[in-house]
Parts: C-alpha cells; sequence; structure tokens
C-alpha cells in the first residue's frame, strides 16, 4: 500500500513540474512585444499642434491621421509638404523626413 501512495505521489509532483514549466512559458511570451514599423510615403494635409495629430494623405490617395511621437517637432512641416514617414503598429511616428516630391 506505501508502495501505490508512493507512486501517486511521484506521479502528482511529476504533472505538477510539467503544469508549472507551461506556466512559465506563457508568462515569458507575454512579456514580449513585437513593435513593427512601416514607412509611408504622403502628403501633408493638415497638423494640429495641440493634439499632435498629423493628417497625411499617402501615394494611393488614402488619408490618415498619425499622432507625432515625443522627439517629433511639427514646428518644422508645413501643410502640402511630401513626407516620408516611419511610424509603429500603434500609429505613433517615430521618424519623419521632407523630400522633393512623392512619386
Amino acid at each position: 500500500m506505501k508502495k501505490t501512495m508512493f507512486k501517486k505521489a511521484i506521479f502528482l509532483m511529476g504533472a505538477v513540474l510539467f503544469l508549472i514549466s507551461f506556466a512559465g512559458m506563457s508568462v515569458a511570451s507575454e512579456d514580449v512585444v513585437v513593435v513593427e514599423t512601416q514607412t509611408i510615403k504622403g502628403s501633408i494635409l493638415a497638423i494640429h499642434a495641440d493634439t499632435a495629430m498629423v493628417e497625411l494623405k499617402n501615394e494611393s490617395g488614402e488619408t490618415m491621421s498619425l499622432k507625432a511621437g515625443p522627439n517629433i517637432n511639427l514646428e518644422t512641416f508645413i501643410e502640402g509638404q511630401a513626407v516620408i514617414i516611419e511610424c509603429n503598429n500603434e500609429g505613433i511616428i517615430t521618424s519623419i523626413t521632407t523630400v522633393e516630391t512623392v512619386n
């Protein structure tokens, strides 16, 4: 009878350790944040300095609103200016570069 209880205890401890190993993996995977960036060529339609929003018309003619990141000085840009914008997957502008024309 003692052997049966001992086997059950070993089995139970193994099962618990197995489950804990998966719990640790799921917690670790939640800590990883993937930040994708995209490059958009277009023209500035409007700049809203009070909200740090930039309205942009891209090469395909679509309009979009993006928020300028904390390192972006919107005072150096004007409406109608052709730009290349890099933004993250949350729509936050990380850089703006002026260009001659948008192709």
